[in-house]
């Protein structure tokens, strides 16, 4: 190996240390613990109301679960009138990894058995009143609706309290759109949900079904994030145990995602209040593991009637579709300061461009690389020109090595000197491999 090549060796390993340290400093460190994680334990049920033994335990009427379903030109969506949830999310233009076995088959992100965005409240007797103890009735009277296009259907159901009282959910589907604006309304509540803990917490529970064969692959990919003030902070379930964060003051959104797909709560008016968000591994067959996210907005409720607002966005991480919601910080394009502006702004765009022209992504990533290659290719002339200098003084170089062989500051000194007679940059080589690392 010559000189030349032993020193970008040298320089690339320099650059790509520096480049993971300053990659750990973007992250926070965790103390994941049990113990600790324990005695930090934030959650949305730790916040508790002065308990009023006398004040009974608040009763909903009941009525039996009936499922509607809403098709669209993209999902289709399953609705239970338990809680007002939703039972299944499913993408049409989507089929996991197991599609030859079953052609029919779509990605689906709602996790089995799983009852999804729901909510929870305490009442004045302590009692904690969750979504699947509160009974809604649709207000459509079909089981199947179908909306494409522009066009929008809204399906609402209302929960009643059997001394007064009511709580209404609904959803607005768009035939082209992925996002679904849902409404959750408390009305005569006041003696329900005490002075001390008056909010109701709206949430997603369960994280996003995985879809590709590899699970340990989808959870790499699997983080929670929390966009607050324009600056996104991401906790990622490294460990076998709960690790949560919150925080408080104006939030833009909570989002979590896996390889392909995202799942997203995007207040509509500002929001300025407290949002938990939280992510458990667990392990999985044939030394694989899963990654499960939970999202939680505590909506504040002052009495009588009162109404909050979400979009929820459940769909692709396609960057354009993203956009419309303000939700490309989702997309992971790697570290904030250097490589995400290139991958964003440079890489994206060029591919996008390549991709206009030539259907097929493999061959398109081929052509990208190509362009890049002739992009770089002054700066390898370069590289080759001093490779060659390189080779002509070698002679000098050994000649230097043999007679300042115990005197290493001058053989420094010789060896600088021959570089600056014949022009050569030890470090000009470098340049090109390094353009390309990001």
């Amino acid at each position: 190996m010559d000189r030349s090549s032993l020193i970008g060796i040298i320089s690339i390993a320099i650059v790509v240390s520096a480049w993971v340290f300053f990659q750990s400093l973007a992250t926070s460190e965790r103390d994941v613990t049990p113990e600790a994680t324990k005695a930090k334990k934030i959650t949305a049920d730790s916040v508790r109301s002065a308990v009023e033994p006398e004040t009974p335990k608040p009763t909903f009427v009941n009525a039996p679960e009936r499922i509607v379903t809403v098709e669209t030109d993209l999902v289709i969506a399953k609705l239970s009138s338990v809680g007002a949830t939703i039972r299944s999310l499913k993408l049409k233009e989507f089929q996991p990894w197991y599609r030859k076995q079953k052609p029919d088959v779509l990605v689906d992100l709602i996790q089995p058995g799983v009852r999804e965005f729901g909510f929870s409240f305490f009442a004045k007797n302590g009692s904690k009143i969750a979504d699947s103890v509160v009974d809604f009735v649709w207000e459509t009277k079909k089981d199947q609706l179908v909306v494409s296009g522009g066009n929008s259907v809204t399906v609402t159901g209302k929960a009643v309290l059997a001394n007064g009282g009511s709580i209404t959910r609904s959803y607005t589907f768009k035939g082209e759109s992925y996002a679904i604006l849902t409404n959750i309304t408390l009305d005569g509540l006041e003696d329900v949900i005490p002075n001390t803990n008056r909010n109701v917490q709206l949430k997603w529970k369960k994280g996003i079904r995985y879809q590709e064969h590899s699970s340990v692959d989808e959870s790499n990919s699997a983080v929670v994030m929390v966009s607050s003030g324009g600056d996104v902070e991401e906790l990622d379930a490294t460990e076998y145990v709960l690790e949560e964060e919150s925080v408080t003051g104006s939030v833009d959104f909570l989002a979590t995602r896996t390889k392909y797909f995202a799942v997203a709560m995007v207040p509509t008016t500002p929001f300025d209040g407290r949002v938990w968000y939280s992510g458990t591994r667990y392990g999985a067959k044939q030394e694989g593991y899963v990654e499960k996210y939970s999202m939680i907005f505590q909506l504040p409720y002052s009495g009588g009637k009162q109404s909050n607002e979400m979009l929820l966005y459940a769909g692709p991480m396609h960057y354009d579709t993203l956009s419309t919601y303000g939700l490309t910080e989702i997309m992971d394009f790697g570290f904030k300061w250097i490589i995400k502006p290139i991958g964003e702004y440079f890489m994206l765009p060029t591919m996008k461009f390549i991709h206009n022209f030539i259907p097929n992504w493999g061959i398109a990533i081929i052509i990208f690389a190509l362009f890049l290659k002739a992009l770089l290719y002054p700066l390898s002339i370069t590289q080759l020109k001093s490779a060659q200098k390189m080779q002509l003084v070698a002679p000098l170089m050994t000649e230097l090595r043999e007679k300042y062989k115990d005197d290493t500051k001058t053989q420094q000194q010789e060896t600088m000197k021959v570089y600056s007679e014949y022009g050569i940059n030890p470090a000009g080589g470098c340049l090109p491999l390094l353009l390309q690392m990001p």
